[in-house]
């Protein structure tokens, strides 16, 4: 069960005639705090499935290193005919104290035993799972909200019913007040027409209550 926002309960009968009861659906689907909830975890899913798809196109991965030495070493292994060979022997080969290395590897997962195609359609079921709560929130809050307006309407109608009856009973009373003061009714006539006027008043009241 899915809440009302809470001014769709202090509805007015100026407020019911002003909006359409589309228009208040709109308000409702607008505002209704679990379907914002919805919308999230649909994101969230969405994203989900795309990133465990991502892992389908391999992965770059950016590499670097720094090593310093405190006696100098050569950029690359000699063996000692290339150190003989060389005219000047050890001290024209090329020698760093600080070396760095940096490059750029790509990695891609050629088989897994089907678990990434497995974990995608996890993901898909999710996802659709997350599109058919939402869908069905949506259907729940519209038909509770166009059943609450129609109930208010009617509400309403009655409570301007009964007020006017509350109103006739209330005139009649009076008139009874008067006559019974000229001698042409008795208390008898004052007590059932007070009773039908309390009675008309007091379902007035429980027509307001229903609506609020």
């Amino acid at each position: 069960m899915y809440k009302i926002p809470i001014y769709l309960i202090l509805i007015s009968h100026t407020f019911l005639n002003a909006l359409s009861i589309d228009e208040m659906v709109d308000k409702a689907l607008l505002n209704n705090n679990k379907l914002k909830q919805l919308s999230l975890d649909i994101q969230q899913s969405k994203k989900s499935k795309e990133a465990i798809k991502a892992k389908n196109f391999g992965r770059f991965d950016f590499v670097a290193s720094y090593d310093h030495y405190n006696n100098a070493r050569t950029l690359s292994p000699l063996t000692p005919m290339e150190i003989a060979s060389t005219p000047t022997g050890s001290y024209e080969i090329a020698t760093t104290n600080d070396l760095y290395a940096g490059g750029i590897s790509y990695n891609i997962i050629l088989f897994d035993g089907f678990s990434r195609q497995n974990e995608y359609k996890i993901s898909d079921i999710a996802h659709n799972n997350s599109m058919l709560k939402i869908k069905l929130a949506k259907e729940e809050l519209i038909y509770n909200v166009k059943s609450l307006y129609v109930a208010l309407l009617s509400l309403n109608e009655q409570l301007t019913s009964q007020r006017m009856n509350t109103e006739s009973q209330t005139n009649l009373y009076k008139k009874v007040l008067q006559e019974y003061k000229l001698g042409s009714k008795s208390k008898l006539d004052i007590l059932k027409s007070k009773n039908s006027y309390q009675e008309s008043k007091s379902n007035e009241d429980k027509i307001q209550a229903n609506i609020e």
